[in-house]
């Protein structure tokens, strides 16, 4: 049970495979400032979104695919961004990611998006544990991974450079069964979220 069916559909957007055809609108948001500000890669050259389209294409062949790059398309066919899932060799767990053109910011479609991909990976999947990472300062990160039930574990410091920068990330999980979590854990994740 380890097939994920594409593509994903939600109710304003669906998660499909990127194509060769995506590369303009991939760039658009791959070659920003304001959208690359936390991340360690970026902002891109055409050259480099150009691989990375490539390389999205050419692991949709791969017989034993973990690694999902998937593009972000909303009901009137504009790409608005894209989500990442990688999965373990082991199959226990896998790491998401995502990002957005700024014009599609605030309208809840990262939301959406992350909703159905988490949605789909513990329907579609073994997976018992999803998490994402993200830098203490992006807000809009931190509250959409609230807001998709992700509970955050703790801090990584000094995991990534940032253009020359040492930063740290916040680590976020959500469990298949969240549900089971103890109470304390529920606590202890609360304290947590408080800490600046």
């Amino acid at each position: 049970m380890n097939r994920i069916e594409l593509p994903l559909v939600a109710q304003r957007l669906q998660l499909r495979d990127f194509k060769l055809s995506d590369l303009e609108a991939v760039h658009a948001y791959a070659s920003s400032p304001y959208v690359v500000e936390h991340q360690a890669w970026g902002p891109n050259t055409l050259e480099q979104t150009r691989e990375f389209v490539e390389q999205c294409v050419a692991e949709t062949a791969h017989p034993q695919r973990r690694s999902f790059n998937l593009a972000v398309v909303l009901n009137n066919g504009r790409l608005a961004g894209g989500c990442m899932a990688a999965l373990s060799a082991d199959g226990h767990e896998a790491e998401i990611g995502y990002s957005f053109e700024p014009s599609y910011w605030g309208k809840g479609y990262a939301t959406e998006a992350v909703t159905i991909l988490v949605t789909e990976l513990f329907a579609r999947t073994s997976i018992q544990r999803i998490f994402a990472t993200c830098g203490p300062l992006n807000a809009a990160s931190i509250r959409l991974l609230r807001r998709t039930g992700f509970v955050l574990e703790g801090c990584l410091r000094a995991h990534k450079v940032v253009r020359g920068q040492v930063r740290d990330s916040l680590i976020w999980s959500r469990l298949r069964d969240d549900a089971s979590m103890a109470p304390g854990l529920h606590a202890l994740a609360g304290a947590l979220e408080q800490k600046p």
